[in-house]
């Protein structure tokens, strides 16, 4: 299977899922800019896996491929939808974990795949939540993988829940100088800054 790793240039382990991948096979063509349906036809790609993108795949892709596009997000959806999950899941006190799921035209609204709900220490910080959702980011998407790719999978509806939301790039605009202590500010301290 020929499979596109769609990321951003700014990651240090964009090796990670990739390996993932070709250790089940399949080859893999790592892009950082927004793919497009002429890409995605020219290399016969089969599959996109999204991992911390920073633009959506356009419709057309999306019927080109139906079902075939994953994205691997750091929440536990539907809460905490785009950019920052982690930040805002500490904010607005509500649950923290990873979801696979499908990508459609919304942002991370697609149908669930995989979820892993985790509970963190008031002793961890945005930097060490951070570093253990991607774990198991990474480690939930090497299990799952191979059922991805074989078809062999079921998925569900996002539920409908109130307190889910879909943050943007600009709701973080300037939060980050406010943090007293950066990404190594403890988590327990996010509720209550005065932002």
């Amino acid at each position: 299977m020929k499979v596109l790793y769609f990321t951003n240039p700014e990651v240090n382990d964009a090796y990670l899922i990739p390996s993932i991948i070709e250790s089940n096979g399949d080859k893999v063509t790592v892009v950082t800019s927004k793919p497009t349906l002429e890409l995605v036809e020219t290399n016969s790609i089969e599959m996109i896996i999204c991992d911390r993108a920073r633009a959506l795949i356009t419709q057309d892709i999306l019927d080109h491929l139906p079902k075939a596009v994953i994205n691997i997000h750091p929440s536990f959806l539907p809460y905490n939808r785009g950019y920052y999950p982690n930040f805002w899941s500490h904010r607005t006190q509500t649950p923290s974990g990873c979801t696979i799921h499908y990508v459609d035209q919304g942002i991370d609204t697609g149908e669930i795949i995989s979820q892993t709900l985790i509970c963190f220490s008031q002793n961890d910080t945005l930097r060490t939540s951070y570093e253990t959702l991607r774990k198991l980011s990474v480690n939930l998407f090497s299990m799952i993988y191979p059922r991805i790719r074989s078809k062999n999978i079921n998925s569900v509806a996002q539920p409908e829940i109130a307190a889910s939301k879909t943050y943007y790039k600009k709701d973080f605009d300037g939060i980050h100088q406010k943090l007293p202590q950066g990404w190594d500010t403890p988590i327990s301290d996010i509720p209550f800054l005065q932002l």
